[in-house]
């Protein structure tokens, strides 16, 4: 049986940049806070079939792409 998961990436890290200043595109190369890595090493950790995937598709947003390398 195939299995789909639906991840979101974690919490990015507003705080590093003015969010005012963020618009559009720039707002996708926040990288993720502390809690937003250990959010994504938590998923990992409960969800063996995870680790053992075939097959991930993400988008080439870099927080997204900070997710994946946790993964």
């Amino acid at each position: 049986m195939t299995h789909y998961y639906l991840v979101r990436h974690g919490e990015p890290d507003w705080d590093l940049k003015d969010k005012r200043q963020l618009s559009s595109q720039r707002r996708d190369f926040v990288p993720l806070t502390e809690r937003g890595i250990e959010q994504a090493e938590r998923l990992l950790s409960q969800e063996d079939e995870l680790q053992t995937c075939e097959l991930i598709l993400s988008s080439d947003k870099f927080g997204r792409c900070c997710l994946l390398r946790i993964l």
